[in-house]
């Protein structure tokens, strides 16, 4: 039968350095068809749980992930109010299980050269983690990650990359182009990659 594509299921969207403005959808246009059936434009698609955007910049998977974080952290809350002896402990393993994997999910477009949602996830993940635990204003953040012995979305996203590119490097084709671009490597970059750490 071959590969078949279901038009309820397809959808295109066209990258530009402009990103998502008042012309997008008219100057973006294309007349792309299934069937003699009009595929429909969507700026913001999802592709393997990830939200994409027009300039790549992933705003829009950010706003999807803090509407998904409100019920978990308001669990979290709830919890932390009962005031019960294993609380902390509990609310760490619903930290890890349920808002965790969010972060974890996303790990390679946080390492992402140009990303820019990073800081925002940072701030994201302190918040809830005061919300686990009590900590005084000025507390530092890694005093925080510290006593609840909690990585930092930074260091827990480069963990997950190491991991990824160390099982996927066997194949030959990823391990070619990791060559390839280590050979490159002393060309000047603007930006810095994943690939740059090793």
């Amino acid at each position: 039968m071959g590969f078949q594509s279901k038009q309820f299921k397809t959808c295109f969207t066209v990258f530009t350095t402009a990103g998502l403005r008042k012309n997008y959808n008219t100057k973006c246009k294309l007349d792309l068809k299934i069937n003699e059936d009009n595929i429909p434009q969507d700026p913001n698609p999802t592709f393997l749980g990830i939200k994409l955007g027009p300039k790549l910049c992933f705003k829009s998977h950010l706003e999807n992930m803090e509407k998904k974080l409100i019920p978990k952290t308001n669990l979290i809350k709830r919890i932390k109010n009962f005031k019960w002896s294993n609380s902390i402990s509990l609310n760490r393993t619903l930290y890890k299980s349920l808002i965790s994997s969010l972060f974890d999910y996303c790990f390679v477009i946080l390492n992402s050269g140009t990303e820019k949602i990073k800081t925002a996830l940072h701030k994201i993940q302190n918040k809830i983690l005061r919300t686990i635990k009590y900590f005084p204003i000025k507390t530092s953040i890694e005093t925080i990650h510290k006593v609840l012995r909690l990585e930092t979305v930074h260091e827990r996203s480069n963990a997950l990359f190491i991991k990824f590119k160390t099982s996927k490097s066997k194949l030959n084709l990823i391990a070619n182009e990791i060559r390839e671009y280590q050979s490159e490597a002393h060309t000047p970059r603007r930006f810095e990659t994943p690939f740059d750490m090793f």
